[in-house]
């Protein structure tokens, strides 16, 4: 044969090889492509997760059985696991507390990346993520010596994030102004955090593009503080609680104006109610300097409602947030559900423009709305 045709046969019967080669390799890629991943199912077993005022536990025992603890008491529950839920089938014991019979009554956990999370939505967190979370609450002001403060400022932080929510939908690109409750001497509380900081904290966390330029917390001038102080030094009652008024407030928001859009009251209106025992007229919220200024609207997520029914249906006052007027007790004495608003919902109602009409029972004056 040839050796020219001989080398140029190799030379083809290689490049075939490496070809089919290349082909059964990405028909093999192909196949294992198209087969379905399927996740491992978590392992729960063996685990304990908790509730974040650390009251209530829920320690999975084995494949059958799980205990829900509250201090000294146990409940052994048996369960059947069908696939990310936990479905608790029998209670042996008969007998037990109010609180884990809510528990129980749920009937099932789910299993999620947190931990399980009972059917109102509660979670009972797996130790790690536990334990940052309580600590994160604690850097908010939580007590962990008043296990219900953990309650309360969790509901704190879903008040901010509905609102802050709610105003990077309608005010994206804004810049904005938040008030602060003004400075109140108050004795042996140097060290607790105010109860605004976890409001204020969810505000931020949720009102993604509307820019905060500054935070505003009234300085209580020397003359009140003294007054203030020599009333407390005598043991009586502080005569002057409320002793911000239109004036100073507009002092103190006097360097900003003209760079804020939105002004988020994260204390009461100063001129709505009387000023502690004070008999002098007060000055009217109205005559706040931002008030005459139509490009600044009012957000107002503490404090009393009652008497701005027609500034918010004018719009001037873009949003309010107030307590229900009736309020379940588990949202008192349970944790928010994981979602914002379902836990909003429990405890706050966010009136706007939009809905003040179903909400007139809130104010003492006729909003205008029909």
């Amino acid at each position: 044969m040839n050796v020219g045709h001989r080398e140029r046969n190799l030379w083809c019967l290689g490049n075939a090889v490496v070809a089919g080669c290349w082909l059964l390799t990405m028909l093999a890629g192909s196949a294992m492509a198209e087969e379905p991943v399927v996740a491992k199912p978590a392992e729960v077993v063996g685990q304990t997760y908790r509730s974040l005022d650390g009251k209530q536990a829920v320690f999975v025992a084995s494949a059958s059985e799980l205990e829900i603890r509250e201090g000294e008491q146990n409940l052994v529950c048996t369960y059947k696991r069908e696939g990310d839920k936990l479905q608790i089938v029998v209670d042996p014991q008969g007998t037990t507390t109010n609180q884990h019979r809510d528990i129980v009554a749920e009937d099932s956990f789910a299993i999620t990346p947190e931990g399980l999370v009972n059917e109102d939505g509660v979670v009972f967190y797996e130790t790690t993520i536990y334990q940052a979370k309580r600590d994160a609450l604690v850097e908010l002001g939580a007590d962990p010596r008043h296990p219900e403060s953990f309650i309360n400022v969790s509901y704190n932080l879903v008040r901010g994030q509905v609102v802050g929510a709610y105003l990077a939908e309608k005010f994206p690109g804004k810049r904005a102004l938040v008030v602060l409750p003004p400075e109140m001497p108050v004795p042996g509380a140097a060290s607790a955090k105010p109860a605004y900081c976890s409001v204020l904290a969810g505000l931020k966390k949720a009102m993604v593009g509307v820019t905060i330029i500054g935070e505003v917390e009234p300085k209580m001038p020397a003359e009140v503080k003294a007054k203030f102080a020599k009333a407390m030094a005598g043991g009586g009652v502080a005569a002057y609680p409320m002793w911000l008024d239109v004036r100073r407030l507009n002092e103190a928001l006097q360097p900003y104006q003209g760079r804020y859009d939105l002004l988020i009251f994260l204390t009461m209106l100063p001129g709505t109610q009387p000023m502690g025992a004070s008999t002098i007229p007060m000055e009217p919220y109205t005559k706040l300097d931002c008030w005459a200024d139509d490009s600044v609207k009012v957000v107002l997520v503490e404090g009393g409602i009652n008497k701005l029914g027609r500034d918010i249906v004018s719009g001037k006052i873009c949003a309010v947030t107030t307590y229900r007027q009736q309020i379940p007790g588990r949202a008192w004495d349970r944790f928010p559900p994981a979602d914002p608003q379902e836990a909003f919902g429990l405890r706050y109602v966010l009136i706007t423009p939009d809905n003040i009409k179903d909400h007139q029972n809130y104010f003492s004056q006729p909003t205008g709305q029909p």
